[in-house]
This record gives structure tokens, C-alpha cells and sequence, in this order.
């Protein structure tokens, strides 16, 4: 999903002024119908053994969100699994610490494919 809201946002930035419309219109659609499952997909990386937290957090930094845009949506994801947690064992679990944010990194040109460019931003 983040793949298609990176190549939306690109072609907005089109010099051919029909593709950039075009683009800017599916934008409002895409941006509309994401809210709903954004949090759910979030859901299901960070429960992908090979991904976790870092995985969303590098498809926020390919979006070009800053640093605190970034520490915000995640603690919002994370917190979000934990009070779903709660709810279906009645546990209270550790909310996310600051620590557990991973820090910016720079990521390069687009040379390599976006999962290489995830194993760079890992190690």
C-alpha cells in the first residue's frame, strides 16, 4: 500500500499536467479509503517476524514523513495493538517506550529494490 502511495505522490509532481491531475484526484480517493486499513496492514508487518516496527517506520520515511511525524504514527500503531491485546485477554501490556522508536535514517536514490533498501535502513 505504501508502494502505491509513493507512486501516487511521484506523479503528482508530473510535467504532463493530465497525469498530475489524474494523480492528485486518485490521492484524494487513495488517502480517503486508507485511514480505515492503514492501521490494520501496520498490524500485520510488525507481526511479520522478519519486519516488526521497523519495516512501517522505513514505508513512513519512503513517504518522506519527518522524524516526529513518524515517532507519532508509530506509537499510535503500537499502541493501538496493545489495547487490542488488552481488550481480547484482559492483560494490561507495557505501552511502546521512546526507546523502541527507531532513530532517522537517510536513505539513498532508488537504485536498489525498495526491500534492499529495507535491509540497508535495518542494519
Amino acid at each position: 500500500m505504501w508502494r502505491i502511495q509513493l507512486y501516487i505522490e511521484e506523479e503528482m509532481c508530473n510535467a504532463d499536467h493530465v497525469i498530475s491531475d489524474m494523480a492528485k484526484d486518485m490521492k484524494e480517493k487513495f488517502d480517503k479509503y486508507s485511514k480505515s486499513y492503514s492501521m490494520i496492514l501496520s498490524f500485520v508487518a510488525i507481526l511479520d517476524p522478519r519486519y516488526k516496527v521497523k519495516l512501517v517506520d522505513y514505508c513512513f520515511l519512503k513517504l518522506n514523513m519527518t522524524f516526529k511525524e513518524r515517532e507519532v504514527k508509530l506509537k499510535r500503531i503500537v499502541d493501538g495493538m496493545h489495547k487490542l491485546y488488552d481488550k481480547e485477554y484482559n492483560i494490561q501490556s507495557e505501552t511502546m517506550h521512546d526507546s523502541l522508536i527507531p532513530e532517522s535514517l537517510n536513505v539513498g536514490d532508488n537504485t536498489l529494490d525498495e526491500l534492499d533498501w529495507f535491509n540497508t535502513f535495518q542494519s
